[in-house]
């Protein structure tokens, strides 16, 4: 006798489906997170909440794929969840990069910095102007920090463009897309496939037969 799987084919979907979003979701949302604690805003807990909208829409995804009953919503669950995938790696791996680069940066200007200081020391041992060598320190510090900052983004996948600002709404928007579509689709009834075999289900149903004439009926 054939033993009976443990999960339906829906469920073994569902689960591999949901294994990946959960590994994707471990990396995407650390490198998230860590961006936004570098940020120091006002509400912290509220703006990683939100920074998470992207993989809240890629799991609605999986699920839209592995259950809905419409047949193009499970096939466009599966496109736009894909690509939203493709853009939260991206958006990620330029996170990554860039705080590796706003790492060697600090380290270089905490190099920097003891240098000056050691070098300002030794020239106020010779000279009367303290105040001036100390400034002239501290001017060259703050120089190095601007180029530094400029240094890092030109160092990053992004565009100076995206890194200045649109970074911040991408994913919401694309989030927003890729929920948008499927969703809309679910009020076509035309559609629906409850029986998950690919075949619209008002197709597979018998066509009623014509009714008999009267003059037939009565055996005329």
């Amino acid at each position: 006798m054939q033993r009976k799987s443990l999960f339906t084919q829906r469920g073994q979907m569902f689960l591999a489906g949901f294994g990946f979003w959960l590994f994707l979701a471990f990396w995407s949302i650390s490198a998230f997170w860590q961006h936004v604690d570098s940020l120091r805003p006002t509400y912290l807990w509220a703006a990683r909440v939100g920074a998470c909208s992207a993989e809240f829409a890629i799991l609605v995804m999986v699920f839209l794929k592995c259950f809905n009953k419409h047949i193009n919503v499970r096939k466009w669950a599966l496109y736009l969840g894909t690509a939203l995938i493709v853009a939260v790696v991206a958006h990620t791996a330029g996170l990554r990069g860039l705080d590796e680069a706003q790492t060697r940066q600090a380290d270089s200007e905490d190099r920097l910095a003891e240098q000056l200081t050691k070098m300002s020391k030794d020239q106020m041992q010779n000279t009367r102007r303290k105040a001036d060598v100390a400034k002239g320190a501290q001017k060259e510090l703050a120089d190095a920090v601007r180029a530094g900052n400029d240094k890092v983004k030109d160092s990053s996948i992004f565009p100076r463009w995206y890194l200045d600002g649109w970074m911040y709404g991408v994913l919401f928007a694309l989030s927003a897309i890729a929920l948008a579509v499927p969703l809309g689709m679910m009020g076509n009834r035309l559609d629906i496939d409850a029986d998950f075999d690919g075949v619209p289900d008002h197709e597979q149903r018998p066509q009623e037969s014509e009714p008999w004439p009267k003059e037939i009926e009565a055996g005329k």
